[in-house]
């Protein structure tokens, strides 16, 4: 931030090292970057924001309490508090990801954020982190054409004169497994909405965590039926779209096109990638011993979609009335699950 004196006096310039930010460093609990100090000079003005990585003390901030930065109009103090959602732990951005059934895990094991069942212990690398969409940004550099033609593209200079903040999505609050009755089912999925990119690889993953009788959730998911009947497991895999991910936005990896946590360089193979990782986990999910039904709703069931599904698990549905038959089917099989429209 560089600030000037008022007319009449000698002109001075210093900068601040306070800057805006994308959010990096996301599977541990701080964000890298120079420690905040904020410059006054007398009859001073705001002059220009400087884009570079930043690092943010969050132990507040995960905790639900409010928490004060710099980063408001002109520099001033702006107060936030977090939503609830988080980045994923440590992760490699590996070509191709495969699960091993003879260990049992996805490979290669350095990512941390594809083991669905151990939980986090003293190293940063296992942690999840807040996500903190308020101060994170992109970087962008002027490309010109010439003719007084150009336009502005992610940058991939450390320090950049200009940014933006970047879209984040943080979806309604995940539930463990429960008994609910058909009001409180209604309300919770009317309260769900489509919005950003989509990643099937997301969704497998936290349903893999939420379902594994081996996990974090264990004891929840191990619980003894209450009319002592025998335990099937089934997860529906449902959505509305092919891969389709974004290097620009804020995701559960950070924006992509800075942080690289999936891809080499930010930008090649970020679908593929993402698609490796969802089939991996596909595969550890059903080698749990979980039927894994796929829905591909308004969508096309590609050989992705089809290759995630157990035997004879996969459907597809173009509209509402094809949706509760392709749920009624699922339901005959079940047994004791009733899906009532």
């Amino acid at each position: 931030m560089r600030v000037t004196t008022g007319k009449g006096k000698k002109k001075t310039t210093t900068y601040d090292p306070y800057y805006r930010t994308y959010t990096r460093n996301s599977y541990a609990y701080t964000y890298e970057t120079a420690d905040p100090v904020y410059v006054t000079v007398e009859n001073s003005v705001f002059d220009h924001w400087l884009y570079t990585p930043v690092t943010y003390d969050v132990s507040d901030y995960k905790a639900f309490d409010p928490v004060t930065v710099k980063n408001g109009e002109n520099g001033t103090d702006a107060s936030y508090t977090w939503d609830g959602c988080i980045e994923e732990r440590e992760t490699t951005p590996a070509a191709s990801f495969h699960y091993n059934s003879l260990s049992g895990v996805i490979t290669p094991v350095s990512a941390i954020d594809l083991d669905i069942d151990t939980a986090p212990d003293g190293d940063d690398a296992t942690k999840w982190a807040p996500m903190w969409p308020e101060v994170a940004y992109y970087r962008t550099s002027f490309v010109d054409y010439g003719r007084g033609r150009g336009r502005y593209d992610l940058s991939n200079n450390h320090d950049s004169l200009t940014g933006s903040q970047a879209n984040s999505f943080c979806p309604p609050r995940a539930q463990l497994l429960q008994t609910m009755t058909e009001d409180a089912f209604d309300d919770y999925a009317d309260a769900l909405t489509a919005q950003g990119s989509t990643y099937h690889d997301f969704g497998i993953l936290w349903g893999a965590r939420i379902s594994s009788p081996q996990g974090i959730f264990q004891d929840n998911v191990n619980e003894a039926p209450g009319n002592g009947g025998n335990v099937a497991r089934h997860m529906i895999f449902m959505t509305d779209g092919a891969m389709s991910t974004s290097n620009a936005i804020q995701s559960m990896y950070g924006i992509e096109f800075h942080d690289r946590r999936v891809t080499a360089n930010g930008v090649n193979l970020q679908n593929d990638r993402h698609t490796s990782r969802f089939l991996a986990l596909c595969e550890a999910v059903k080698a749990k011993g979980i039927r894994l039904w796929v829905i591909a709703f308004s969508t096309g069931l590609t050989d992705d979609l089809e290759s995630c599904a157990s035997d004879n698990s996969a459907f597809t549905a173009e509209d509402s009335d094809e949706l509760n038959s392709a749920f009624q089917e699922i339901a005959s099989e079940v047994g004791e699950l009733r899906i009532v429209q």
